[in-house]
């Protein structure tokens, strides 16, 4: 027989497991995040380098000078390094004069932000940057920046979708997790009454089969087995177990060790009494399982040998089912 209070402890401690282990996807969303920002940071960082060196270019035609701008743009950023810098003619010849009709070619490492520093080197993206020169002269910055702030949105957006639907799913997981344990506890109570019902129509067969045989005698109190139970309860309150499990406990202990009982009666009656009790546990289940916004009709109440009580609630997250 079930002992609730102790299967409502450990399923708190199956909750807060399944919270933790669900933490680690968290952590990687934001790492993601974190990642998808700085790499778009990048991105533009590097456009905007090439951009400010041709402009440099375009107006002074020295290369170094360029370069040192696009340095500058770069700054001391710990996810982008600045490789290789040139000034070519579009033709691609290096032996023609460069002139106006030129691009800035650059050769950058985009680090990723969440490895190690001492492995930043060998774990970094190599790409490539060009602006050609000709379109520099009058090229507005602000387009780009517009654009990369739609774009961070965007990913941000996203993210926030991922994160509210995993939550979603952790949420509904953890409400068919309490509509079953309360299913459960409904359910049992109504299996422990009817084997206090058992109980109580045992002493009765008992007194009768006593009386039968000591017609003017006294059936003694103490071989009761109601009171064997009443006493049991008391002893396990002394020794600090809350009334709920202490009445529950009782029974147990008791009704255990009396069985099968007299001529085999204690068994019968608690056997016919559990069958009729089943359709009482079943719907005490399905009415908690829809108050707990729970499918009643795909939930499973089943009652094993031992008056051991098992309910399977389902409970439905944007057309998918999770089940406790």
């Amino acid at each position: 027989m079930m002992k609730r209070e102790k299967r409502l402890k450990n399923e708190e401690g199956a909750i807060s497991f399944e919270f933790l282990g669900i933490l680690p996807f968290y952590f990687m969303l934001f790492l993601l995040l974190w990642q998808v920002v700085a790499s778009g940071y990048a991105l533009m960082t590097a456009k905007t380098a090439a951009n400010e060196a041709a402009k440099v270019f375009a107006l002074e035609e020295d290369e170094l000078k360029a370069e040192n701008k696009a340095k500058e743009v770069i700054g001391k950023s710990s996810v982008l390094l600045l490789e290789k810098f040139e000034v070519v003619p579009v033709s691609g010849d290096p032996t023609m004069p460069v002139g106006e009709d030129f691009k800035v070619k650059m050769d950058l490492k985009h680090q990723l932000v969440f490895v190690p520093k001492e492995w930043k080197k060998t774990t970094a993206i190599d790409f490539k940057e060009e602006t050609p020169g000709d379109e520099m002269k009058n090229l507005d910055e602000r387009g780009n920046a517009s654009f990369y702030i739609i774009w961070i949105v965007f990913i941000m957006g996203l993210m926030l979708v991922l994160i509210i639907n995993i939550s979603g799913v952790f949420v509904t997981k953890q409400q068919a997790s309490n509509a079953a344990e309360q299913a459960s506890i409904a359910a049992t109570d109504v299996l422990y009454d009817g084997i206090r019902e058992a109980v109580s129509d045992y002493d009765q067969y008992q007194i009768q089969k006593f009386l039968e045989a000591n017609p003017l005698g006294v059936f003694p109190e103490e071989q009761k087995l109601s009171y064997k139970i009443d006493q049991q309860e008391t002893n396990l309150l002394a020794v600090g177990y809350s009334r709920n499990e202490a009445a529950i406990q009782a029974i147990d202990q008791v009704v255990e060790a009396e069985l099968p009982g007299l001529d085999e009666m204690l068994e019968t009656y608690i056997t016919d009494k559990i069958r009729t009790k089943l359709i009482d546990i079943r719907q005490v289940a399905a009415d908690v399982i829809q108050r707990n916004n729970g499918d009643s009709s795909k939930s499973e109440v089943t009652v094993f040998k031992g008056e051991r009580v098992q309910v399977k609630a389902v409970v439905h997250f944007e057309g998918q089912e999770q089940e406790k």
